[in-house]
């Protein structure tokens, strides 16, 4: 350290698929740490210099070794902080859809073009199907695109293409 000034070392920790590597390399103003918009990108720990006083440790993804609580785990996979090739996508995106409508019913509404007297009590395969239905997600002969619905539903919840939702209320 030049002139008697310390360098701080900090490690960046947070679950996967939160922005780690991507805060990394704004603070750096170039692309030090590689990052993507899927968990798992970020496989080993890195030093990355940020200037002459400061060093972020980049880190991958952590999540607890149990999730016992299933509406945290359920959140957490909505998120894309759980890889979706593992996933049920189609099932996910009907869950996520049920909640988005409970949380947010104009946004969702909307933002999937789904008629306004769809029950949000539906299962979340109906709710996929009048999503494809709303969005023109069709295959040929008129059957919805499931897998493509389920897709888009989910990169455009992460995206924030629906709105500000947060899936969780603070504690108090």
């Amino acid at each position: 350290a030049r002139g008697g000034k310390k360098t701080a070392r900090l490690m960046v920790v947070g679950i996967p698929n939160v922005g780690k590597s991507t805060l990394i390399n704004r603070l750096n103003g170039s692309a030090v740490a590689r990052a993507s918009d899927r968990p798992g990108v970020t496989r080993a720990k890195q030093w990355v210099k940020i200037g002459p006083y400061l060093e972020l440790l980049d880190t991958p993804g952590m999540l607890p070794p149990r999730l016992d609580d299933q509406t945290r785990a359920q959140s957490l996979a909505f998120l894309g902080s759980v890889r979706d090739q593992i996933l049920d996508t189609q099932e996910l995106a009907g869950a996520l859809l049920r909640r988005l409508l409970a949380l947010k019913p104009e946004l969702t509404r909307a933002r999937f073009k789904l008629p306004a007297e769809l029950s949000d009590s539906l299962c979340g395969e109906a709710l996929l199907e009048a999503a494809c239905k709303g969005r023109g997600w069709l295959l040929s002969g008129g059957r919805f695109d499931l897998e493509r619905g389920a897709a888009l539903v989910l990169d455009e919840f992460r995206a924030g293409k629906v709105g500000k939702i947060s899936l969780e209320a603070p504690e108090v």
